[in-house]
């Protein structure tokens, strides 16, 4: 075994000492006092003793033969490759790579997994797995104490199985063979508990010594350091993620997670399930009692989500009285579940003493693959099935592939039309009430468009089809944040490549929801221009779809109708001029001469009396 000279001078030397071991030529280590640094070095100093450090003043001892000096020298040589690497990323999942890496020549093993305990929802999971059946055993999960995994965490005990199948402990995971296998289990500690388990597999026959137990250790303390290391910092970083109200992560964290998340389930072919939660008329809590109040009670709100969630999920919240959990490794009847209870316990939060005045809330679920492959579909995903909770008629908790056939079906796949017309009225409506200043906006696009498509000699049929892509031609804004929707000056760049953005995610939803490609055409280009000057894809004149062209007249006229955020509406005669003006360039002028003589056949009074109804600028 290798021996170091440990300094008697105090802790920080036996950090360098610790740390410059694992250094080729002995070079000085400069020991910086960050936390995240110290726990690593920390580690360090542990994993030179279990490979043969003893404590005080000790001098190099005979290592024994040349092959094992040999063997002890990659294994120092590999160490501290794997230390390197957790010095050098917050990232698990690179430390646990160079683990598997450094690992497999010196050991030999044909599966290695790294599993957590989850001790809030009393799991375990796999978090990282390289072998034949990695896929499967990361989409398993366990309880606490179960199988030979759940029995090294709860016992901390390491495990040396030489035939796994025949010990009554083991759990086989569900699609994989039950052949000859030998496999060894080391607890990972952290922080005086064990958070996890490495599993290292053997699917030939070959068992695991004693020794190769002895030798993965070390290895087992730096996967627990990455560990503790990726927590540490996560918690060092959380009030500058966090909702100061709350705790919780705010928006702009949850963006990114759900970013890496979809990423991560891509790799390894998992699921996740996302919950879009609202509190509905929580403006009455404001009105009511005042704001202070309703800050407790958001903050309430927030313990809920916590205690629901389990220490794997991810809570944050979005702005306003939304908030959104993310579950790893969920499907969408779990994740509905969990939104049940979230509903319940969000119930159970009383106001005020003696008011039995209460609050509710309205869950949309969304899960990856299911319903979309990018973060971006998924979370326009669950704010529908969030909306069409909100409705209120079919229960506070809606997953998306349950309603999206109801929402944008065309009128041919149902059986009966009236069915398909209140659901469309219903779905545009939710919709709208997103702000305030949108209300009975689609309803009122789609009339015109209507009447608009008739003059220009359409078809029923293709009249219909236009109303329908009026309805429904600002789907897509479901995914806009909030604050984006409501904001009272100009946008910024990056915000006004978001809202650009809603055509596509409008598009999209229609097409994973199997709607005619004349409608998802309608939602895409209906913010192109005759010049073409417009997005997404710049077509001009002729080349954008008729009904695409009605939409873009209808929409801009009935949005300058209204009051915004950052201005006042617009007079009739106004709005009329606006759109004359831009007859040739931004519209259609066959259009828009036919939309002005219809104007002017329906009397309305261009004197300047300001008409009902709200909408968005077609910027």
């Amino acid at each position: 075994m290798i021996g170091w000279r440990v300094a008697a001078g105090g802790v920080l030397a036996a950090l360098a000492v610790a740390v410059a071991a694992l250094v080729p030529g002995g070079a000085v280590v400069r020991v910086v006092l960050a936390a995240p640094v110290m726990l690593v070095a920390c580690g360090l100093l542990l994993v030179a003793r279990r490979h043969g450090a003893t404590a005080g003043d000790v001098s190099p001892g005979h290592v024994g033969d040349r092959r094992e000096r040999r063997v002890d020298r990659d294994t120092a040589v590999a160490l501290r490759r794997v230390a390197d690497t957790i010095l050098s990323t917050r990232d698990e999942e690179m430390a646990f790579a160079a683990l598997a890496d450094q690992l497999e020549p010196l050991v030999g093993y044909d599966a290695f997994v790294i599993h957590k305990a989850d001790r809030r929802a009393r799991e375990v999971r796999a978090v990282f797995a390289r072998g034949p059946h990695a896929e499967e055993v990361m989409a398993h999960r366990l309880e606490l104490g179960e199988g030979l995994v759940g029995w090294a965490i709860v016992h901390d005990e390491a495990i040396l199985a030489d035939d796994v199948a025949g010990d009554p402990r083991a759990v086989f995971v569900p699609g994989t063979a039950k052949g000859s296998q030998a496999s060894l289990f080391v607890p990972l500690r952290v922080d005086n508990e064990v958070a996890g388990v490495l599993e290292l597999d053997r699917l030939t026959g070959t068992t695991f010594s004693s020794h190769e137990l002895e030798l993965v250790e070390p290895f087992a303390d730096l996967a627990a350091i990455a560990i503790g290391n990726a927590s540490l910092f996560e918690k060092s970083r959380r009030p500058a993620v966090s909702d100061a109200l709350t705790g919780l992560h705010d928006h702009g964290h949850f963006r990114e997670t759900l970013d890496r998340e979809v990423k991560r389930c891509e790799r390894y072919g998992e699921t996740f399930s996302l919950l879009m939660i609202d509190l509905d008329d929580f403006a009455r809590v404001n009105d009511r009692y005042g704001h202070p109040r309703g800050d407790k009670v958001l903050q309430r709100v927030a313990a809920v989500l916590t205690e629901t969630a389990r220490e794997s999920d991810y809570t944050a919240r979005c702005g306003g009285e939304e908030f959104v959990v993310l579950l790893p490794q969920t499907p969408s009847d779990d994740g509905c579940a969990l939104a049940e209870r979230v509903c319940e316990g969000v119930r159970g939060i009383r106001v005020t003493q003696g008011d039995d005045f209460r609050i509710s809330a309205s869950v949309g679920v969304a899960d990856f693959p299911g319903c979309g492959l990018d973060a971006r579909t998924i979370l326009a995903a669950a704010e529908t099935a969030l909306l069409w909770a909100k409705r209120g008629d079919s229960g506070p908790v809606q997953y998306y592939r349950d309603v999206r056939e109801t929402a944008v079906l065309p009128p041919k796949e149902r059986v009966e039309e009236e069915s398909w017309r209140a659901d469309l009225d219903a779905m545009a409506a939710a919709v709208d009430e997103r702000t305030a200043f949108r209300e009975r906006h689609s309803e009122a696009v789609a009339g015109m468009v209507r009447e608009l498509a008739g003059v220009a000699g359409c078809s029923a049929e293709e009249q219909a089809v236009c109303e329908i892509g009026a309805r429904l031609h600002d789907v897509g804004k479901i995914g806009l944040a909030a604050d984006i929707l409501a904001k009272g000056g100009s946008l910024g760049s990056a915000e006004v490549e978001e809202v650009r953005r809603h055509v596509r995610v409008g598009a999209d939803s229609l097409a994973n929801a199997g709607a005619p490609e004349e409608l998802q055409r309608i939602v895409l280009h209906h913010h192109e221009r005759w010049d073409g000057e417009g997005y997404p894809d710049g077509l001009r004149g002729d080349e954008i779809p008729l009904g695409a062209r009605l939409v873009a007249v209808c929409d801009a006229f009935q949005a300058m109708l209204c009051d915004r955020p950052y201005r006042d509406a617009r007079a009739l005669a106004e709005a009329r001029d606006e759109i004359r003006r831009l007859s040739g360039r931004q519209f259609d002028p066959r259009l828009v001469a036919l939309f002005l003589d219809a104007c002017a056949a329906s009397g309305a009074d261009p004197g300047g009396e300001r008409a009902a109804g709200a909408g968005l600028d077609a910027e």
